[in-house]
């Protein structure tokens, strides 16, 4: 099995109460794009297709945790330079949401987003 670092155990009902406020705040951000990838694969012409799309969501959601999870150590120290260079980070992922603001309200998200279909839908 494996075995966690003292700082890092869950005493008591340290495990569900973190698991609810990541379910809290995660829940606003997965909810419509599950509900989109479900309306997706209910409309899609062949069970293949659906369970791609679903394989694809579900790898999308857990491949980059399991990443961190393996990578911890370097993990760390990118954290702490998120953390002593946050205001740069605030400005260039607020450039990014702008940016996507831009492309949707313009349509060209839209556009973009036809080039990756794949002919899955």
């Amino acid at each position: 099995m494996l075995a966690l670092p003292a700082r890092l155990a869950c005493v008591g009902a340290g495990g569900p109460l973190l698991g609810a406020r990541v379910a809290v705040g995660w829940t606003p951000c997965i909810a419509p794009t599950l509900g989109a990838i479900l309306a997706l694969a209910a409309s899609a012409p062949t069970v293949g297709a659906s369970i791609i799309l679903l394989v694809a969501y579900a790898a999308g959601l857990s491949v980059p945790l399991l990443i961190v999870f393996v990578a911890m150590r370097r993990f760390r120290s990118v954290t702490r330079w998120l953390a002593a260079d946050r205001r740069l980070v605030d400005v260039v992922t607020g450039t990014l949401v702008a940016g996507v603001g831009i492309l949707v309200f313009s349509g060209a998200f839209a556009r973009l987003a036809s080039l990756f279909t794949f002919g899955v839908v």
